[in-house]
Parts: structure tokens; C-alpha cells; sequence
């Protein structure tokens, strides 16, 4: 589903959508914080559309409980399967 490098042990997942009024107000927020550490060695930040028709993406939301937006996920690597 994602492509994470080898050597990374923290992974944050941001999930939105389009139309949602609390996601439009988190996402300079979300932006501004994965711009200052998408460089940190061992982070790998993530950025998901809840609305995302791929059946992969929507098991994956599901198996880690996400059930309204906005939603961030903060895991070991190990976690993110």
C-alpha cells in the first residue's frame, strides 16, 4: 500500500477530506508540521484522503479505527501493517 523507507521507525498518517470544515482548519496545520520534519531521520509523515476509493485504504482506515476525519495517526513502524 505505502511505500516506507527501511530505516524508518515513526510513521504519522493524516487523514481528510474534501468538504469537511474541521479538516479544511487542521490542514495548515498538518502542513506546516510535515514541511518542518519531512527531513527527520526515522519519520515518514503520511497524508490520506478518508474518501479514497481504494479498498486497500479503506480496510487499512478501518483495521486502525478510524471513523471521522480529521484523523492523525501517530505509529511504530511495526504498527502500520
Amino acid at each position: 500500500m505505502i511505500d516506507i523507507h527501511p530505516h524508518t521507525r515513526v510513521i504519522v498518517v493524516i487523514i481528510t477530506m474534501n468538504g469537511c470544515g474541521a479538516c479544511e482548519e487542521y490542514k495548515p496545520i498538518f502542513a506546516e508540521v510535515a514541511t518542518r520534519y519531512q527531513q527527520a531521520p526515522g519519520l515518514h509523515i503520511i497524508d490520506l484522503d478518508a474518501e479514497d476509493p481504494d479498498p486497500e485504504i479503506q480496510a487499512w482506515m478501518t483495521k486502525h479505527g478510524v471513523d471521522g476525519v480529521p484523523a492523525l495517526l501517530v505509529m511504530q513502524r511495526n504498527e502500520l501493517g
